[in-house]
């Protein structure tokens, strides 16, 4: 019985350790560009900025009424200059995602926009960059089905 117990508290602490959980993101520039966001765009009920070792940094942004494709493209482009701007190299990979997740193997993140534009907390748009040594962030890609990879709409 007593060894049972040590072999189901083992393997607890196994599924935790190995079961990761996203860290929030909150630096000024972050938070400035998320007040831009919703000052710019009156349906943003929500932004949410978050790293996880696997899964990469994310956006997700929640609004209140669905936003038109125009608006959406809007809001990937602002973030979009963010991304490809020293402030998010310095801010958000090298003294954030780096600092948290340090390791020689680890690479740099791949990033998401996910939008949830009827607050359901399901994602109806995503944006995505998986990141490449040589394009860094300027290779982008489209989906409305989160499942897919999507559509490639910006290589620059």
């Amino acid at each position: 019985m007593k060894s049972q117990k040590v072999i189901v508290g083992l393997a607890s602490i196994l599924l935790l350790s190995g079961c990761a959980t996203y860290q929030k993101i909150n630096t000024a520039d972050s938070r400035e560009l998320s007040n831009e966001l919703k000052d710019q765009f009156d349906d943003i009920k929500k932004i949410k900025l978050q790293m996880h070792r696997h899964g990469g940094i994310e956006w997700n942004i929640t609004w209140r009424n669905p936003p038109s494709e125009e608006e959406s493209f809007e809001v990937f482009h602002l973030i979009r200059d963010y991304i490809n701007s020293e402030d998010f190299e310095q801010n958000i990979l090298e003294d954030t995602f780096i600092e948290a997740y340090q390791s020689d193997t680890l690479r740099d993140p791949d990033v998401r926009i996910n939008f949830d534009m009827n607050n359901d907390k399901k994602f109806d748009r995503q944006f995505t960059s998986f990141y490449n040594e040589l394009t860094k962030y300027r290779i982008w890609y489209y989906s409305e089905d989160y499942i897919s990879n999507g559509v490639l709409i910006e290589n620059n």
